[in-house]
């Protein structure tokens, strides 16, 4: 019986035992006029003319159903009459004509189909296991530009992940223009070099190259849209209150001493929770500064949703502070931990009451934190997180180990990353309603070209989609293998530097906790170094 190859693993299939529609570069389509994004799609993959709106025929046909249940799902039917692809919203048809263009031949993304192509009978009935699928890219550390995050988004929509999550400022650099505060472009966006060796180095090296670049509001809007038109939420990423340092280089007043402080160099350990700056938390012009960059970010992306990041704000400063320890004594506050819950929860609130989500790292939401903030789960307080998750909270699994596609395979393996549940055993069948989904972090402290990016994304990125879309009974690695081997020719055909499947079939088994830190103290390029000399 003919396999069928696709990634994410299509949830339900009914193949024939007989029968075979043959397409051809003569085929026609036939789309409503109000599926503009599918039919779109399906006009560029293919290279197929469309048939007149008198004639309902058609090679391929999209048409609206209402009987499909979920907005996501669709039905995509071969048969003697052709191809068809029901949907109850232009966003499933898009993701039909997605299933479609993985059944065609990987060379349709050069050329089109412009020879013969037999498709055996079947029927498919398909839909996301979750509604959150995302993929998260730090621009903050490395500024990559406008087509390399459109190319981003066409690599995402091929995967049917629709959200992707904006990583736009850190200690390293302040990446989106705020007209309110130019400051934060002007300065706070170049650095005057970085650190090259690992993340838990005992001593810093340094590259001595100047990393700039922003985006303009309307460079901004031009990139929802675009994602937009793959049916991707764009959810921006502000990280409060540490990991601020291009901020605070740029508007130090807003800093508890107010010296000034040059843009973050290291991207090691010491810069994570060792830097003395952090946005202060009992000066009033504070939270009037971050409130109008909010207003800014919320005016910018329709999706309505803020991530405030609050992870990895080491207290020492707060601890120190007057105006901070005047802000606890003012509201009653036990220690600087209930000092952060204030000042995320008072942001979160703003956020909050304009019809906005907030999202936020789990370490930086404690025991006070507002509960209707969704917790991104990635490395401590695990406990904690599991408590708030039973208790309602919702939540997105992002664990370290198995999603960070900056940790080398040596580190954590392809196999890690496909295995991982985020139903995880502590929740009962109820209480893991209230995950809404999974995401891939993408850290680029070393990551500075798309060769690069690209090479990291792939294959783990389709991995953790297959989790995010195809229901948990149907999943089996070795079949993930096989059908990755023939979607590496797509990828290949699309240009898309990839590990090979020498690399991580070297590192299949899950790494130990030794391997994992001498791991990340290595020469982080030494994989990507080894596939580029053997590629």
């Amino acid at each position: 019986m003919t396999s069928i190859h696709i990634v994410p693993k299509i949830n339900q299939i009914e193949l024939q035992p007989r029968g075979e529609y043959s397409l051809g570069p003569e085929s026609l389509l036939c789309f409503p006029a109000d599926c503009p994004r599918a039919g779109r799609l399906l006009m560029k993959m293919t290279g197929l003319k469309t048939q007149t709106a008198s004639d309902p025929g058609g090679a391929i046909r999209l048409e609206f159903d209402q009987q499909v249940q979920q907005d996501e799902g669709y039905v995509l039917t071969i048969d003697a009459a052709g191809v068809l692809i029901r949907a109850k919203s232009d966003r499933g048809l898009f993701y039909g004509v997605q299933s479609l263009r993985q059944l065609l031949p990987a060379s349709i993304e050069t050329t089109g189909i412009v020879a013969p192509v037999v498709l055996p009978y079947m029927r498919i009935e398909d839909a996301p296991r979750f509604a959150y699928r995302g993929f998260m890219l730090d621009e903050a550390r490395h500024f990559f530009g406008m087509q390399a995050v459109k190319r981003v988004l066409d690599l995402l929509a091929l995967q049917k992940l629709n959200k992707f999550h904006w990583h736009l400022s850190d200690h390293q650099g302040w990446r989106i223009e705020i007209k309110k505060y130019p400051k934060l472009t002007e300065i706070g966006s170049r650095r005057s070099k970085t650190q090259r060796n690992g993340l838990l180095a005992l001593k810093a090296v340094y590259d001595h190259q100047e990393v700039s670049g922003f985006y303009t509001q309307a460079q901004i809007r031009e990139i929802v849209a675009y994602a937009a038109d793959n049916f991707i939420d764009v959810i921006p990423e502000i990280d409060l209150p540490g990991h601020s340092t291009a901020a605070l280089a740029a508007y130090p007043e807003l800093s508890c001493d107010g010296m000034a402080v040059e843009v973050g160099v290291d991207v090691g350990l010491a810069s994570f929770y060792s830097l003395p700056k952090l946005v202060c938390a009992g000066k009033e012009a504070s939270f009037t500064f971050l409130q109008n960059v909010l207003d800014e970010l919320i005016e910018l992306f329709p999706a309505r949703t803020i991530h405030l990041g609050s992870d990895e704000a080491g207290k020492k400063v707060w601890q120190n502070c007057p105006d901070c320890q005047a802000r606890i004594k003012e509201q009653g506050l036990k220690d600087e931990n209930e000092l952060q819950d204030y000042f995320i929860n008072r942001l979160a609130r703003h956020v909050f009451d304009q019809g906005c989500a907030v999202i936020g790292w789990n370490d930086g939401l404690f025991a006070h934190s507002d509960d209707r903030i969704i917790i991104q789960n990635w490395f401590h307080a695990y406990k904690e997180t599991i408590q708030k998750i039973k208790a309602g909270q919702k939540a997105i699994m992002s664990p370290m180990a198995s999603y960070y596609l900056n940790i080398p395979f040596r580190v954590s393996s392809l196999k890690q990353s496909y295995l991982y549940e985020p139903h995880v055993p502590e929740l009962t069948e109820k209480e893991a309603h209230n995950i809404l989904g999974v995401e891939a972090p993408y850290w680029t402290e070393f990551v500075n070209n798309r060769a690069k990016l690209e090479w990291g994304m792939f294959p783990r990125l389709l991995a953790i989609s297959e989790t995010a879309w195809t229901e948990r009974n149907n999943k089996n690695y070795e079949d993930f293998e096989n059908r990755l081997a023939v979607l590496e020719l797509r990828l290949d055909q699309l240009g898309v530097s990839h590990t090979s499947p020498l690399c991580y079939k070297k590192y299949r088994q899950f790494s130990n906790p030794l391997s994992f830190i001498f791991g990340l103290m290595d020469d982080p390029d030494r994989e990507f170094k080894a596939y580029t000399k053997s590629a």
